[in-house]
């Protein structure tokens, strides 16, 4: 091969390598410019919550703190909220409807009765379950610091499980540790079983009052279960009503069993 020859080979050679990377850049960019199926991005849960966490600080002295909750239907679908399940039983969430709308806001409450809580920082959430119609699932928070200087009732609730001729009571106790303490006006029960009795206060070495009351329940009940609640009526502004659920149940050894209720009763 003379050296024409060998030049015009290399020339070749070289316009190749050159052409070479450039074609396959050029098929790459085409092949990339092709469209190409996307997967669709997961459907986004409906409600939307305008606070997930309600911090009330620390509060005032008072008989009840309320929290409130307010969400939007962001979807397309109705949504129907099935539950609400609070952490603590001292927690009662209240919703006066179910079902929304898409776009549709709406809101529950929840009420803390402070008298039967320790002071301090408490933190409290209430699970959300509902459907969109996907089963679903939010949680939200409460928070909130009680005062050192409560009033507390003690025990939080009553059952009497009466399942003989003879008639059972219990106390109830309320504690004030403030420096001027409450006095009972008057107290109700919401049934007409139980019979309540004042028994008296007194004061403590540490300063605090102590103020009795005394639940009576007759025997030979009735076969059923009855559920009310037994209401102090105070002369505090703060703390105007006391509440202790009370349940009875007749006629059967069947129990109702509660790890917040401390329970009392006569059997055969």
């Amino acid at each position: 091969m003379d050296d024409a020859d060998y030049l015009l080979l290399t020339h070749k050679l070289l316009a190749a390598g050159i052409a070479i990377p450039f074609l396959a850049a050029i098929f790459a960019h085409a092949a990339g410019s092709r469209p190409r199926p996307v997967a669709a991005p997961p459907v986004r849960p409906s409600l939307a919550f305008d606070q997930y966490v309600v911090d009330r600080g620390r509060v005032p002295p008072s008989e009840e703190v309320f929290a409130h909750f307010d969400f939007t239907n962001r979807g397309i679908a109705p949504v129907e909220v099935t539950e609400l399940v609070p952490s603590c039983g001292c927690l009662q969430p209240q919703m006066k409807k179910k079902l929304y709308r898409p776009g549709e806001s709406g809101s529950f409450s929840v009420h803390v009765q402070t008298a039967n809580e320790k002071p301090g920082l408490k933190e409290y959430h209430i699970a959300v379950n509902y459907t969109d119609p996907e089963p679903r699932h939010v949680d939200v928070f409460f928070r909130v610091e009680l005062p050192d200087n409560q009033v507390t009732v003690r025990p939080r609730a009553l059952a009497f499980y009466q399942f003989g001729d003879q008639p059972t009571s219990r106390e109830i106790e309320i504690i004030d540790r403030r420096s001027r303490p409450l006095a009972i006006k008057h107290v109700e029960c919401s049934g007409r079983i139980a019979h309540i009795a004042m028994e008296g206060s007194e004061v403590d070495d540490s300063g605090h009052w102590h103020g009795h009351l005394r639940i009576t329940v007759p025997g030979n009940l009735p076969p059923g279960r009855t559920e009310s609640i037994v209401r102090i009526i105070t002369d505090d502004k703060d703390y105007r009503v006391l509440r202790v659920p009370l349940v009875i149940e007749g006629g059967s050894p069947k129990k109702f069993v509660d790890p917040h209720v401390e329970t009392t009763g006569a059997s055969r």
